[in-house]
C-alpha cells in the first residue's frame, strides 16, 4: 500500500490485537480491532484503493458474540492446513458471524456500501460453527436467523475453502440457520464450500455469480435463489437435503422468478429412507412449479440413485417454455444401478433366473415425468435401468456374466400438452413401460429407442411394482394364461393423445427370462407398441425386434412399418378397452348368451365385449369364394448403355404390381368365432348390436418371380430370383351386406352397467390380428370394407422412357398342392399401379443389433 503512509500495516494477525482463539474467550472486539486498524474504509467511505488489508487468523477457535465487520478492500485468511473456527456464542446477536455490508439501524435499508460497488473482498480457509447459536436473534429492532456470512458484494470478491456447520431440525423445531446470505450485489466467485445441516445452505441473490465445488449435506434446502440475472453452478453435490435448488422466488411485481437456468455437468443421486417407500413416491429433481414459464437449460447431467430407493422419481419436469424451445435438456442421462457407488451392482442384485425378486433391488418408481402443464426440448437423453454391471468388481468379468436384475416402475411418462420435442432419446428396462404418452398433445419424437427388461417374464409385469401412483399404469390384467409372454413391459404406450409425430423408432425385446432362444423366432413378447383412443398419430419407420406384434391394436404381425398412418386423421374413440390401464375394461361374455330367448349384454363404456364362439351341432365344412388382390414385387435392374461413345451403367429400382387370385381351401370346424363389440363413451343404450362371424383362413404360401425382361436392341436380362412368402388372409367374411342369419336369430341388446354375463368357460379370445373387423388393415369405425382389388395409377409420370416387356408369374400353394399363373406387361421399368394391397409380401430376415 504505497499511498497508505508510513507505519501502515497491510498484513495483520488477529493475535497481535488480543484475540485468544481458545473457544472460551470472546474475541469479537480484538478481531474487529485488527480489521479497522489504520483508519480504514468503513462507514461513510464509499471505496478506496489506498488502505487495503489482509487479516490472518492462526489455527484456533474464535468465539464471537456480534458480527465481525469486514471493511472495504479486505481479505480474511486462515491457515489452509488447520483451518481456524469462527464460533458463534449462545447469546450472539446480529445479521451474521461476518458482515460485509452493514445495514444502518432505522436507515430504511441503507447500508455502509453500495452493494454493486462493494469490490475487493475475500474470505478463505475457515470453519463456521453455528451449533450453539439460537435459531433467531434480535438486533436493532430486526430479527435475524443464525447466519454464517452476510455476503453482499460485487466484482473481485471470493469465498474459498469454507465449511459451515449448522444445527438440524429436532423435536424442538425446524432448523433455521443459513450458511451464506446474499440478497443482492454483483460479483463474483465462490468455490470449495461445504454446508452441513441448517435450513438453507446458500441463500443467493445477485446480478451474476459463479459457484463451483459446493457440497451440501442434511440441509432442508441446499440452494435458495432470491433473484439473479445469471448464476453458474458447477460441481454441486447434494446429499440428504429435501430440496437441492429452489428457484421459485418471484422476481418482482411483474416478473416470473425462474427466468433462465442452465445446469451443466452435475450428478444428482437419490439416497436414503426419504426415497425408500414405493407407496409414497418422492421427486429427486423437480424442474419448476406448475405454472412456471421461462428459459432453462440442463446439460451434461447424470441423475442416479443409491441402494433401495423404490419411491424415487428421478426427475419431474414442470416448467413450460416462454419462447419456442427455451426450456430444454441436452446430453443428460438417467441411470439406475450398474455402477460403482450405486450399491446396485452384481454383488447386490445379480440376475434372478429363478423368478424371485429382491426387494432391495427395487430402485425407482419413475425415471422422467413430463407433466401436463410443462413443455420442453430434449436432446440425447438416455433413461437406463441397468441390465449389467458397468463396473464389475471381478477384473475381466464379461458383460453377460455381470447381468443384474434392477427394477424400476416406469421409464418416461409424458402428459404434456406440448410442445415437446425429443431428439435421440432412449428408455430401457423399466418394468411397466419405456415410454408412455397419456393424455398428451403436440409431441414430436425422432429417433427413439426402447429395450424390454431381460428378466421378464419371471417375474411377469407388473411385479414387483406397486400400481396406481401415476396416470394409466398398465395392469396387464388382460393377459391370460394362454401366453406367458403377454405380461411384459410395453416399449411404447400412446393413450388418449392427440397430434403425436414419431419419426423412426426402434422397439426391441431381446430376452425372455434371460434366454435369447426367442430372438430368431421373433417371439420374446407378444406386444410392444400400444395405441388407445388416440388421434392424429403419425408414425414413420417403426421397426421392432423380438415381438409378435409391432403395433397393438391393429397393424398386424410385421417387424417393420415404414409409415403407419391409421390414426393420422381419426382414432380418438378407437381403442382396446382391455389395455389394463385401470380405467377401461374388456368384458368376456359367457356362451349362455347364445341360448337366451332375449340376449342382453352389459359393460360400462368405453368398453369392449369379447363375444364367445358359437358352437355348431356337428362339424361343418365351409367353402369360400376366390380372393382377388394385388401383390408387389421389388427388384433391381442393371443396364449398360453406350451414349455418345461413353459407357454408362444404369441401376433402377423397380416395383411390379401383379393382380393375383387366391383359391382358398375349405375349412372344417365345429364352432364359429364372432367379432368383438366396441362401445365408446358417447354410446346411448339400449342398443341392438349386430353379430358378425369371423372364420380364420389357412396360411397361403406364394412364390412371385419375373421370368424375363426384354429391352430394345435385343438385350435380355437373366431370370430374377423368386420371392416366396406366406400370406395371412383376413378372416371371412371380408364384407357383409346382410345380417348373419344364425348369429342374429334373436336380437342382442346392449346396456350400460356392470359386466354381464361374464364368462366362466368356453370364452372367446382377444383379437390379435385384423382386430378392426372384416377390412384388412382398417381400424374400428374407420376405413372401408372390401375384397381387395386394384385401383388407378396416381403417379403422374409422363416422362419419356424405354419400354420393356416383362413376364410376371405367381405360384400359390396350399399344403402340397400348387398352381402357377403368368401375365405379360409392357411399361416403363415395369412399374405397377398404386393399389391398396390386401396381402403384404415381405421377405423375412434376421439382424443383430448392439445390446445395452
Amino acid at each position: 500500500m504505497p499511498f497508505a503512509g508510513s507505519g501502515y500495516k497491510f498484513y495483520r494477525n488477529v493475535r497481535d490485537y488480543g484475540a485468544v482463539g481458545d473457544g472460551k474467550t470472546d474475541d469479537t472486539q480484538a478481531i474487529n480491532r485488527a480489521v479497522v486498524d489504520g483508519d480504514r474504509c468503513g462507514k461513510n467511505c464509499d471505496s478506496t484503493t489506498i488502505k487495503g488489508g489482509l487479516v490472518y487468523f492462526p489455527p484456533g477457535t474464535y468465539l464471537i458474540s456480534t458480527p465481525i465487520i469486514q471493511y472495504y478492500y479486505t481479505q480474511f485468511v486462515g491457515d489452509p492446513n488447520n483451518r481456524p473456527v469462527i464460533k458463534g456464542s449462545s447469546d450472539f446477536t446480529g445479521i451474521a458471524l461476518i458482515d460485509t455490508d452493514v445495514y444502518i439501524p432505522e436507515g430504511s435499508g441503507a447500508e455502509w456500501w453500495i452493494n454493486q460497488n462493494n469490490f475487493y473482498r475475500q474470505i478463505r480457509n475457515f470453519v463456521f460453527d453455528m451449533m450453539d447459536m439460537t435459531g433467531t436473534n434480535w438486533d436493532a429492532g430486526q430479527q435475524y436467523a443464525a447466519t454464517g456470512i452476510h455476503w453482499q458484494v460485487a466484482q473481485a470478491t471470493s469465498l474459498q475453502n469454507l465449511e459451515f456447520n449448522m444445527s438440524v431440525s429436532n423435536s424442538e423445531g425446524s432448523a433455521t440457520a443459513v450458511g451464506i446470505y446474499m440478497e443482492n450485489g454483483s460479483g463474483g466467485f465462490v468455490g470449495d464450500l461445504v454446508f452441513n445441516g441448517g435450513n438453507i445452505g446458500f441463500r443467493a441473490g445477485t446480478q451474476q455469480f459463479t459457484a463451483t465445488n459446493l457440497k451440501f449435506t442434511n440441509c432442508l434446502t441446499a440452494v435458495s435463489t432470491v433473484w439473479n440475472w445469471g448464476f453458474t453452478w458447477k460441481n454441486m453435490e447434494v446429499t440428504d437435503c429435501y430440496i437441492a435448488i429452489d428457484c421459485t422466488s418471484a422476481g418482482g411485481l411483474d416478473d416470473q422468478g425462474t427466468g433462465s437456468i442452465a445446469i451443466i455437468g452435475e450428478s444428482s443421486m437419490a439416497v436414503g429412507s426419504y426415497f425408500g417407500d414405493q407407496n409414497n413416491p418422492k421427486v429427486m429433481v423437480q424442474v419448476g412449479e406448475p405454472g412456471d414459464k421461462g428459459v432453462l437449460e440442463i446439460s451434461d447431467m447424470l441423475f442416479t440413485v443409491k441402494g433401495a430407493v423404490a419411491g424415487t422419481i428421478l426427475m419431474e419436469w414442470r416448467v413450460h417454455e416462454s419462447t419456442q424451445g427455451s426450456a430444454g435438456m441436452w446430453d443428460s442421462h438417467f441411470r439406475v444401478g450398474g455402477a460403482k457407488g450405486s450399491d446396485l451392482q452384481h454383488d447386490n442384485c445379480p440376475a434372478e433366473t429363478e423368478g424371485t425378486t429382491k426387494t432391495y433391488c427395487v430402485a425407482a418408481s419413475m425415471l422422467l415425468h413430463i407433466t401436463s402443464q410443462s413443455s420442453g426440448y430434449f436432446e440425447n437423453v438416455w433413461a437406463w435401468v441397468a441390465d449389467h454391471d458397468l463396473d464389475p468388481n471381478a477384473p475381466g468379468l464379461p458383460t453377460l456374466g455381470g447381468q443384474i436384475s434392477i427394477y424400476s416402475g416406469g421409464g418416461v411418462l409424458i402428459e404434456s400438452q406440448g410442445p415437446v420435442w425429443m431428439y435421440g432419446t432412449a428408455s430401457e428396462h423399466s418394468v411397466l413401460y419405456q415410454y408412455q404418452l397419456s393424455g398428451a398433445r403436440n409431441v414430436y419424437m425422432g429417433h427413439m429407442q426402447t429395450e424390454s427388461p431381460y428378466f421378464q417374464t419371471r417375474p411377469a409385469a407388473p411385479e414387483p411394482i406397486t400400481l396406481g401412483h401415476f396416470a394409466n399404469d398398465p395392469t396387464f390384467s388382460d393377459c391370460d394364461t394362454s401366453s406367458k409372454t403377454c405380461a411384459m413391459s410395453w416399449g411404447v404406450r400412446i393413450l388418449n393423445s392427440l397430434d403425436i409425430l414419431i419419426y423412426s423408432a426402434g422397439i426391441y425385446s431381446w430376452y425372455d427370462d434371460y434366454s435369447q432362444v426367442c430372438v430368431p423366432l421373433e417371439s420374446c413378447q407378444d406386444r410392444i407398441f400400444q395405441t388407445e383412443f388416440t388421434e392424429r398419430l403419425w408414425i414413420f419407420n417403426l421397426f421392432t425386434k423380438g415381438a409378435v406384434e409391432a403395433m397393438s391394436p391393429g397393424g398386424g404381425y410385421t417387424t417393420e412399418i415404414s409409415a403407419w398412418l391409421e390414426l393420422s386423421a381419426m382414432g380418438s374413440e378407437i381403442g382396446d378397452t382391455g389395455s389394463g390401464n385401470g380405467e377401461r375394461g374388456v368384458v368376456y361374455i359367457d356362451p349362455s348368451v347364445w341360448e337366451a330367448a332375449e340376449p342382453e349384454v352389459q359393460c360400462q363404456p368405453p368398453c369392449t365385449l369379447v363375444m364367445p364362439p358359437l358352437s355348431l351341432d356337428t362339424e361343418t365344412t365351409i367353402s369360400f369364394p376366390l380372393y382377388t388382390t394385388s401383390i408387389k414385387q421389388t427388384y433391381v435392374q442393371t443396364r449398360t448403355s453406350d451414349i455418345f461413345g461413353t459407357t454408362t451403367t444404369i441401376i433402377r429400382h423397380s416395383i411390379d404390381t401383379i393382380p393375383t387370385t387366391i383359391t382358398i381351401p375349405p375349412v372344417t370346424t365345429d364352432k364359429i368365432n364372432v367379432w368383438r363389440q366396441t362401445f365408446t363413451s358417447g354410446e346411448v343404450d339400449p342398443k341392438v348390436i349386430e353379430q358378425t362371424s369371423s372364420i380364420d383362413l389357412p396360411l397361403i404360401t406364394m412364390t412371385v418371380y419375373v421370368t424375363e425382361i426384354v429391352y430394345p436392341g435385343g438385350q435380355t436380362s437373366t431370370t430374377l430370383a423368386p420371392i416366396t412368402s406366406t400370406v395371412t388372409l383376413p378372416p371371412y367374411p371380408w364384407s357383409q351386406t346382410t345380417k348373419d342369419p344364425v348369429l342374429n336369430t334373436r336380437p342382442t341388446s346392449w346396456y350400460k352397467g356392470d359386466a354381464f354375463p361374464t364368462c366362466t368357460s368356453g370364452c372367446g379370445q382377444k383379437c390379435k390380428l385384423f382386430c378392426s373387423g372384416p377390412c384388412l388393415f382398417c381400424l374400428p369405425h374407420g376405413g372401408s370394407s372390401g375384397e381387395g382389388g386394384g385401383g388407378a395409377d396416381d403417379d403422374d409420370d409422363d416422362e419419356e422412357c424405354s419400354t420393356q416387356t416383362a413376364s410376371s408369374c405367381s405360384t400359390q400353394c396350399v399344403g402340397a398342392s400348387c398352381t402357377t399363373s403368368c401375365a405379360t406387361k409392357t411399361a416403363c421399368s415395369a412399374k405397377g399401379t398404386n393399389t391398396a394391397a390386401t396381402a403384404l409380401i415381405a421377405p423375412a430376415y434376421f439382424m443383430t443389433v448392439e445390446q445395452w
